[in-house]
């Protein structure tokens, strides 16, 4: 039902980015779809060469697998920019991940261990307060941490256009704080993701005339399950909901069904793992529907990434811009015998796309394994900006850097989940540490570990934490993994040399 007392979004909006970032006539025309003259564009773009525009796309529980469905995405930034092939979130719950992109902290530090951890993260300072004083015009659209009230607003943006509860992660019928006024957004016209990337267009375009760099955070809350409630402390989610235009685009579309999913023999795994029942024929249908909605509903975020690629274009901004494209967490699908959810230390949980360009970034693909915290990093680099204190991650701008001869880059994997409020009904607490080849998992609660040979065991099938054979790689990334749940700053960036499998 409509409230009378909601604004319905209009062209206002529109006006109101005008008066804030001063757009002329012809940023007003592009922002209703006309092309600026080529010459305008080249005149903005020399204006801007000595600090780089910075426009961050973060999806909501994607896995990285599922950058299939985006053929647009992987061409605009994948074929002229890096590929990051074993990018990792080190707590995959959305409101630590993202807290940990917005402080540059791992979730040990700022806090937030958990989607339903109460800690209250300071964001006084945070990245957009760093940017905006290194001279950053900074705007934020769609999904902030999880599921904050109309009157939440980080600290540092200037413009802020974010999801409000209730109805946070609907696809249709939602609400949208607007720079302090809620709006409500009906019909079938203003789908989720086309309404949070016509605003990021149209920032975009406002600032046309501006000699201001520009940091954009754009939060589409797709291809998130839209929560309707709860049953015996349990989140009860329905699929998510694709654009009109794309209903049955994936219809008939198979549901990969790779060597761990409904694992046959998990006698290996922790006892959280092993007392999962094997997936009903019923429940692997639900999954089938749930993997088709979730590409389905991916097919306009393609089109969104095209869309805010032609505004860079179109002003002048996108050949200096560094535009990363990532993820919060993944996303369960069958694998192990979870039907979906995050949170554990899996791959499909944990790795999520990534994929940056950007001037002086190059083509190509990386191996050696990064994590959200990076980003930050890399952002703070690239704008010349400065934080009060020592970030937890390494910048990106030169990949080399994530290789040293004969090393492997470790990275943390961490989270303190009681279970209350989410899809299972065990709790994950764990730490742990991941290579390029390896991952090794310590779980807090239980004293239970696992190790794996990623190279020869993508899948995680064989726990080879009890191997002999294995027990020094397994003590050395252990007490990396140690080492990595208490790290800070510098500490956290760490490399070993492990023994042959």
């Amino acid at each position: 039902m409509t409230d009378p007392n909601h604004d319905r979004p209009t062209v206002g909006r529109r006006e109101l980015l005008r008066a804030a970032g001063g757009v002329a006539a012809s940023g007003a025309a592009a922002a209703l779809g006309v092309s600026a003259p080529a010459s305008a564009a080249a005149d903005h773009a020399d204006r801007r060469r000595r600090r780089p525009d910075i426009v961050v796309i973060i999806t909501d529980d994607q896995r990285a697998d599922e950058m299939a469905a985006m053929p647009r995405t992987r061409r605009l930034l994948g074929r002229s920019g890096t590929t990051f092939e074993n990018a990792v979130v080190t707590t995959p719950h959305c409101a630590p991940s993202r807290s940990s992109l917005h402080t540059g902290l791992l979730a040990h530090n700022h806090g937030r261990m958990a989607n339903n951890d109460p800690t209250s993260v300071d964001f006084s300072e945070s990245l957009a307060v760093w940017l905006q004083r290194a001279g950053y015009y900074t705007s934020h659209t769609g999904k902030v941490l999880l599921n904050e009230g109309p009157a939440f607003r980080l600290p540092g943006f200037e413009d802020w256009f974010a999801q409000a509860s209730p109805n946070h992660y609907n696809y249709f019928d939602f609400n949208i704080n607007d720079n302090g006024v809620v709006k409500r957004f009906e019909g079938p016209e203003n789908y989720n993701t086309d309404v949070i990337a016509a605003h990021a267009v149209d920032v975009i375009h406002a600032q046309r005339d501006s000699d201001q760099p520009l940091f954009m955070s754009i939060a589409p809350i797709t291809p998130h399950d839209t929560p309707v409630g709860t049953q015996n402390e349990l989140a009860v989610t329905v699929d998510p909901e694709p654009a009109p235009r794309h209903v049955g685009a994936y219809a008939d579309a198979p549901l990969p069904l790779p060597p761990s999913f409904n694992e046959a023999d998990n006698s290996d795994k922790p006892m959280s793992v092993r007392n999962r029942p094997r997936l009903t024929e019923q429940q692997v249908e639900e999954v089938t529907a749930n993997y088709r909605a979730r590409l389905a509903a991916l097919l306009s975020l393609d089109e969104a990434v095209e869309s805010i690629c032609d505004a860079l274009r179109e002003t002048g901004r996108l050949d200096n811009t560094i535009l990363v494209f990532t993820s919060d967490n993944g996303w369960m699908l069958g694998e192990h015998r979870y039907g979906g959810g995050k949170g554990v230390p899996y791959e499909p949980s944990i790795r999520v796309p990534l994929l940056m360009r950007g001037p002086g970034i190059p083509a190509g693909r990386v191996r050696p394994p990064v994590t959200n915290v990076d980003l930050t990093a890399t952002f703070v680099e690239a704008a010349g900006a400065a934080a009060p204190y020592a970030l937890d991650g390494m910048p990106l701008l030169r990949p080399e850097r994530l290789r040293r001869k004969n090393l492997e880059r470790v990275v943390p994997l961490e989270i303190d989940f009681d279970g209350r409020g989410g899809p299972f009904d065990t709790p994950n607490r764990y730490y742990g540490a991941r290579t390029v080849d390896w991952k090794y998992v310590f779980h807090t609660h239980t004293g239970e570990e696992e190790l794996y040979h990623l190279r020869t065991d993508p899948h995680e099938l064989s726990n080879l934490a009890e191997v002999a054979e294995h027990a020094a790689v397994k003590a050395r990334l252990k007490a990396e993994a140690k080492a990595l749940s208490v790290a800070r700053g510098r500490s956290c960036q760490r490399w070993v040399k492990l023994p042959s499998p």
